[in-house]
């Protein structure tokens, strides 16, 4: 893959997962890091967002600092 991204001149790559509601959350990383590393980190309370970004009222299971 690093050859492709390399050969095609990709300077950033976009990571997206969807959210329990189905909405695309992710992050814009630079292609060199993402072809140097073979784990990506991503909050885990983005998952737990509703549609409109916020937080669900159960903070004693999610915290959205996290």
């Amino acid at each position: 893959m690093k050859d492709w991204i390399e050969q095609h001149q990709i300077t950033e790559v976009e990571c997206i997962v969807p959210d329990l509601a189905g909405a695309a959350r992710g992050k814009i990383m630079p292609a060199s890091k993402f072809t140097d590393t073979t784990t990506l980190r991503m909050p885990q309370s983005i998952f737990m967002q509703s549609v409109t970004g916020d937080y669900p009222d159960i903070t004693d299971q999610i915290n959205p600092l996290d």
